[in-house]
């Protein structure tokens, strides 16, 4: 399936982790947790959460230290 028929098929917010998975190369877990207020710039996403897929809750950020963050850029 292509990303455009997956659209095509999604609610908002599946479509929004499909666009950050396919845009931005989030995983599942990153992608769960995109929301608008870590938007930094027009084009810069900062990814400080991700959702585990067993508690469906945050956890610590892998590979970073607690506040830390890595910024992405946004697709068009």
């Amino acid at each position: 399936m292509t990303v455009t028929k997956a659209l095509a098929v999604a609610d908002e917010d599946l479509a929004l982790e499909i666009v950050t998975m396919a845009g931005c190369g989030q995983r599942n877990g990153k992608a769960r947790a995109v929301n608008v207020n870590n938007v930094v710039a027009q084009d810069v996403y900062r990814v400080r959460e991700q959702i585990h897929s067993n508690t469906l809750r945050p956890p610590k950020l892998k590979h970073r230290e607690v506040g830390e963050f890595r910024e992405v850029p946004l697709p068009r």
